[in-house]
């Protein structure tokens, strides 16, 4: 992956602390934030590239995280939060149950 997360966040950054006060009114994430976190492979940081995810080191999570919290706290803890839930599902449990990990991973986000 040539581009980091974080790197697209910071594209972002006025986009997304913009769209925080959008949120904080709407009581929810905006669509655009949703879409710019999906695009940007937010959510799929900490899954295994084996199943459509990044892999890429816990600690880059946790400052594209942050960094995304500091711009939007909602988005940052949806982004923490969800983003975690990758790494719960292991591939033989999945396999266990006939479950295709990759398409029921990205029914998560």
């Amino acid at each position: 992956m040539s581009t980091r997360v974080i790197d697209h966040v910071m594209d972002l950054a006025d986009q997304l602390r913009d769209q925080a006060w959008e949120a904080e009114k709407i009581g929810k994430l905006t669509d655009d934030t949703v879409k710019t976190m999906k695009t940007a492979g937010n959510i799929r940081m900490l899954q295994p590239v084996e199943y459509g995810g990044l892999e890429v080191h816990p600690r880059e999570f946790a400052e594209t995280v942050m960094a995304l919290a500091a711009l939007d706290p909602s988005a940052g803890w949806v982004n923490g939060v969800v983003g975690v839930q990758g790494t719960a599902f292991h591939a033989s449990a999945l396999s266990s149950i006939g479950v295709e990990p990759q398409g029921s991973l990205r029914a998560m986000i």
